[in-house]
C-alpha cells in the first residue's frame, strides 16, 4: 500500500532536517532530490521483493526436502548445480549494482543541471549562455541515456542466459541419472495395491 516508500521518504526529510547547513553547501541538490525521488523507491522495490521471496524460499525448503528424500545422490548433484547457477547470478549482480551506482550518479549530475536551467535563467540570458547551458544538459542526459540502456541491456539478458543454465542442469540431472543407473524410488498405493513411479516428465503414471 505504499508504507515502506512513505516511511523511507518521511525518514529521510526527517533526517536532513536535523543536519547543518554546511551539509547543503558541500552536496548537490540534484544528486539530494534523486535520492528522495530515485533511490528510495528503488530501496521500497528492494524491500518488497525480499518480502516476496520469502514464501518462495520455504517451498524452496520444502522441494529440496523432497528432493532429497527421493534420491540424495541427484540431490547432491542438483546443489552443486544450483551452487554453479548462484556464482553466475552473482556476478551479473554485482556488475548490475556497478551499473546501479552509475546511473545513480548520472541522474544527480541531470537533476542538476535542471535546476540551474530553472533557477538561473535569468543569469544565463544576461549572459548570454542559453548554446552553453544547452549543450551541458545534452551530455548529462545523453549519459543518463547510456547508463540506463547498458542497465536495460544487462537485465535482458540475464533472464535467458538463467533459463539456459536450469534446462542444461536438468537435461545434466536426467543424463546423470540415466548413465549411473540411478533410479527413483517406487511406492505402492495403498488403495488399489498398485505401483507407481515417477516420471520426469509426465508426473506421476500406474506402472503394471
Amino acid at each position: 500500500n505504499g508504507a515502506i516508500g512513505r516511511d523511507i521518504r518521511c525518514a529521510l526529510s526527517s533526517r536532513l532536517l536535523s543536519l547543518d547547513y554546511a551539509f547543503f553547501l558541500t552536496n548537490q541538490a540534484g544528486r539530494l532530490a534523486n535520492i528522495f525521488t530515485g533511490d528510495s523507491a528503488r530501496v521500497s522495490d528492494a524491500i518488497r521483493q525480499r518480502l516476496t521471496a520469502i514464501p518462495a524460499f520455504i517451498a524452496l525448503l520444502v522441494f529440496a526436502a523432497f528432493l532429497f528424500w527421493l534420491d540424495w545422490k541427484l540431490s547432491l548433484f542438483m546443489a552443486v548445480g544450483a551452487a554453479l547457477i548462484r556464482a553466475v547470478l552473482y556476478l551479473f549482480e554485482r556488475r548490475l549494482r556497478l551499473l546501479s551506482k552509475q546511473v545513480t550518479a548520472v541522474n544527480g549530475r541531470l537533476l542538476q543541471r535542471m535546476f540551474a536551467v530553472l533557477e538561473a535563467t535569468r543569469v544565463v540570458r544576461i549572459f548570454a549562455q542559453e548554446a552553453n547551458e544547452q549543450s551541458r544538459f545534452f551530455r548529462a542526459a545523453e549519459h543518463v541515456r547510456r547508463a540506463v540502456l547498458a542497465s536495460q541491456r544487462l537485465l535482458a539478458g540475464m533472464t535467458p542466459m538463467m533459463d539456459f543454465l536450469v534446462a542444461a542442469l536438468l537435461i545434466g540431472v536426467i543424463i546423470g541419472a540415466h548413465r549411473t543407473g540411478l533410479t527413483l524410488p517406487a511406492t505402492k498405493n495403498i488403495c488399489d495395491g498398485r505401483i507407481w513411479s515417477v516420471d520426469a516428465t509426465i508426473g506421476w503414471r500406474p506402472r503394471p
